[in-house]
This record gives C-alpha cells, structure tokens and sequence, in this order.
C-alpha cells in the first residue's frame, strides 16, 4: 500500500512472510514503519497487536501524541493505524475533523487484499495539484464550482483508501477497452 502512495519502503520489511508477521505482531514485537516518498512526504504506519481492543478516542489522541514524540520533524506526517477492528462510528466522525485530518485506521482485513491488483479495476492515481490548474482550464471548470462539476468518488472508497485520497482531491482513472481504447477519467474525491 504504501509503494502505491509513492513512498520507499526497504525490500526487507516488504519480504517478511505472514506467519513470521503473525507470530511477531502477537508477540508484541516492533513493527512500526516510517517511511517517506520522493515529494518530501511522510507516513508513519503503527501496527496494534491482535486483540487489541477497540481504539477509543483518547487511545487516538494518546497514540498520535506518542508517535510524534518518536519523530524529529511530527508536522506534515501522516499517521496510518492498523488494527484488527473498524473503528466506531464517533472515532470516524473524529477521524473527519480537521484536528485528525492526517490520521487514518485500517484494519488488517483491508490490507489483506490489493484492490489495484484485480483485473477488472482501472489504473487510479491521484492527479499532482500542479496538474490540477491545467485538467480545471481544460474541462472548463473552476476550482470554486468543481464540486458541482466533476463525478465524485467516496473517500470510503476501498481504491481511494488504499491510495490514501483525501477530500478535494482529484483522481485520474485510465480504463482501456477493446471497443473504446484507452479513456481517461476524472473523479473529485468527496
């Protein structure tokens, strides 16, 4: 998941087979990562142990203050937690303020399987806010009526989740058909 957001992950963390994940992530072992990518962004992904109980919102608060007391430079980091259940309905309503805006949970359920990787789905990627004037000028558009005039695609969007898409942001589809060939489109993740 985190190759597919554009970030450098070593080849040893990547390479771990799922039972020696299991038998280190029941034992309490560290399995935290960091990593940061090419436009200077960064993630920080800790892994709950198995059983661990449903996150809370102090938990949040706690964890996120003990993460970037770990960090050298905690502005602009975003913050990945992986647990073995979905959150409350209130922790995601938190999760949405702007507080948390660079805080995401996911379950282990949801990183079992890659969605970019099943045959029917169409190569997604997130459009470079460089970019994003010259797709607005093309289409006729501004960025004060883009709500109204793009398509939307959910943030709960298991694509849009696995590339980390947040709100506002414009993502690229390229479908490629054998009766219409190779189509570009563009949603506005809502």
């Amino acid at each position: 998941m985190l190759r597919a957001r554009g970030y450098d992950i070593p080849e040893s963390v990547t390479v771990i087979p799922f039972d020696e994940f299991r038998s280190r992530l029941a034992a309490r072992d560290h399995l935290d990562l960091y990593a940061e990518s090419d436009a200077k962004a960064a993630t920080y992904v800790k892994f709950f142990p198995m059983g661990t109980k449903k996150l809370h919102q102090s938990s949040i608060e706690k964890e996120v203050n003990a993460v970037k007391s770990k960090l050298t430079k905690p502005e602009g980091v975003h913050i990945v937690f992986v647990c073995e259940e979905a959150p409350q309905s209130n922790l995601q309503n938190l999760l949405r303020s702007q507080r948390f805006r660079d805080v995401e949970v996911l379950t282990y359920d949801q990183l079992q399987l890659n969605p970019t990787e099943h045959t029917l789905v169409p190569h997604h990627e997130i459009v470079p806010t460089e970019e994003e004037a010259g797709i607005l000028q093309r289409y006729n558009c501004s960025r004060g009526n883009i709500a109204q005039e793009f398509p939307k695609l959910l943030a709960s969007d298991p694509i849009a989740r696995w590339f980390g898409m947040r709100p506002g942001r414009l993502c690229k589809i390229t479908r490629i058909s054998e009766v219409t060939g190779r189509s570009t489109y563009f949603r506005l993740v809502k």
